[in-house]
């Protein structure tokens, strides 16, 4: 049975969190701010929350029943900060980690550098990927590449949007994968020894 990418349903709820969940379990940036002892935990309720929010559009791809690999989109023109920095000063507060708490709010607010710089170089609107993951248990098998070039053309079709794509890997590992898929590099800076690159859709150039 072929993989199918479809919109996501409270039913996908739990096979979503946890398809990103093994998603990011090595993300240095996640590492960075829950720390190795605590990134699962942390994951679970950060997805959890995400997969809620009224400003994101999200697609799964399954595999018949099983959801395999998870794309949100923020539909706004910008970063939803005051979101994010909700959904982790909750997980901080919940499990007590007061470190991890400064440290994603010191993250979130470096992230303005990628607006900054497309507001310089691009003229046009500009959805942001905001997570894009698959299980690593299917990684290797293509699922990323059908996952995200079919999400981006559901993007189009549904909300007969014409403009840019754009995103930020927190991992340089999954950099040539964004490349092989239309992604151009934008920008890269250090944080906290984690390197971040700003990303564009080569169409959107």
């Amino acid at each position: 049975m072929p993989v199918v990418l479809q919109k996501y349903q409270p039913c996908d709820h739990k096979g979503a969190v946890a398809a990103l969940q093994s998603a990011f379990i090595d993300d240095p940036v996640f590492l960075e701010i829950y720390g190795k002892k605590n990134i699962s935990k942390g994951l679970e309720g950060v997805f959890a929350t995400l997969l809620k929010f009224r400003g994101t559009d999200t697609h799964v791809l399954k595999d018949g029943d099983e959801v395999v690999g998870v794309v949100i989109w923020d539909i706004k023109k910008f970063f939803p900060l005051h979101e994010e920095m909700t959904v982790l000063r909750r997980e901080a507060r919940d499990l007590g980690w007061c470190s991890a708490l400064s440290t994603a709010w010191i993250y979130l607010g470096s992230l303005t550098w990628v607006m900054e710089g497309l507001q310089k170089k691009y003229k046009k609107q500009m959805l942001y990927v905001k997570m894009v993951g698959v299980s690593s248990k299917h990684h290797g098998k293509g699922y990323g590449s059908i996952m995200l070039s079919e999400s981006m053309k559901l993007m189009r079709e549904e909300r007969q949007y014409n403009g840019g794509f754009y995103l930020e890997s927190s991992n340089p590992r999954n950099v040539p994968f964004y490349e092989r898929n239309g992604f151009v590099k934008l920008e890269a800076k250090n944080w906290r020894g984690c390197t971040l690159t700003a990303m564009v859709h080569a169409a959107s150039a």
